[in-house]
């Protein structure tokens, strides 16, 4: 079967391997270092064994032997749909970044568990260029949230930050709408696949993206059938909305932990996360405000607090670190 590995694109190859579930089955560290062989495994074409070279480093070893075998199942039929579905996918202006390429966003490589791959809907490409501000919150928002949100991405769209948001409802959706106020940049991560917007409401609005950023998701068509994981996602795609990210805002936080999930992800990974305080009629919002100060969050009194952190930070990364160490003790 091996000789067959010299017919199919590097695309075609990770995502064949990204829907057999290699991404969750081996560590992100084990996983990028194979990802940063994949010219000897693309080398095939130049008579390379790529598998031997990965064996030769012990610590590799039981991820490459997965990897192997995995290719050795690639039946011609697979094959075919796989360059098939890569094909498909140009055709819908939708690109495969795969975690072996300089395009895959670098911030994204360094979480504990990356994406094999991510698809790539949209003008914007430069996500190794630039800061990335996130912000999430509750999907039922009070009108102040809601405000805030958008003013708060609308201020940070027009200084040159990119907002990144997951395009639900509520506190996602006027983040994205503020950036584009400002004619900004904005990107969306979406839990479903790149061809399935939800929710269906904002079908138009993620258009609207894509003509100045960009839409993101790691589930692939195939994967979207899978019903009972699509929970899941929702949870998962949290970490690529932090992952990508270099601070990230919880504007309001509501009865059911979403914004929880996004709060954790982000605190594992490093980042800092502001908290705006709420009002103080909204119980619960009030209730989160208090727990993710207890728990490393900064509150957020304007703009002007991101904007001074990210000109503190821009060329260090030593505070992340710090962090990343304090909460991993």
């Amino acid at each position: 079967m091996l000789s067959r590995l010299s017919e199919i694109s590097e695309s075609a190859l990770w995502l064949y391997l990204h829907d057999k579930g290699i991404g969750e089955r081996i560590s992100g560290p084990d996983l990028v270092d194979i990802a940063d062989s994949v010219e000897s495994l693309q080398g095939l074409r130049e008579s390379i064994d790529p598998i031997s070279m990965l064996l030769r480093n012990e610590a590799l070893r039981n991820s490459a032997l997965l990897v192997h075998r995995t290719m050795l199942d690639m039946s011609d039929e697979d094959l075919a749909k796989y360059e098939k579905e890569i094909t498909r996918l140009r055709k819908l202006g939708i690109e495969v970044l795969c975690l072996s390429q300089e395009a895959y966003p670098e911030k994204l490589r360094l979480i504990r568990n990356p994406p094999l791959v991510i698809f790539r809907k949209g003008v914007f490409t430069k996500f190794n260029q630039g800061q990335f501000v996130a912000i999430a919150g509750t999907r039922q928002t009070s009108h102040r949230g809601h405000s805030f949100a958008r003013q708060l991405a609308a201020d940070l769209a027009s200084r040159k930050y990119v907002i990144v948001s997951g395009l639900a409802r509520g506190i996602d959706t006027e983040a994205h709408c503020g950036a584009l106020d400002a004619r900004g940049v904005t990107v969306a991560i979406l839990p479903t696949s790149i061809e399935k917007v939800y929710p269906e409401e904002n079908e138009e609005l993620s258009i609207d993206i894509t003509r100045s950023g960009a839409l993101l998701s790691e589930t692939s068509a195939s994967q979207e059938l899978e019903q009972r994981f699509a929970r899941k996602r929702f949870v998962d795609r949290n970490r690529i909305t932090s992952g990508i990210s270099d601070v990230v805002v919880i504007v309001e936080l509501g009865a059911t932990k979403g914004s929880y999930h996004q709060f954790k992800f982000a605190m594992e990974q490093g980042k800092r996360v502001f908290v705006p305080r709420p009002e103080n009629t909204n119980r619960h919002a009030q209730k989160g405000f208090v727990d993710l100060l207890s728990k490393g969050a900064v509150e957020l009194r304007s703009s002007e607090d991101i904007v001074e952190y990210m000109e503190k930070t821009k060329d260090s990364r030593h505070e992340k670190s710090k962090r990343l160490d304090a909460f991993q003790s």
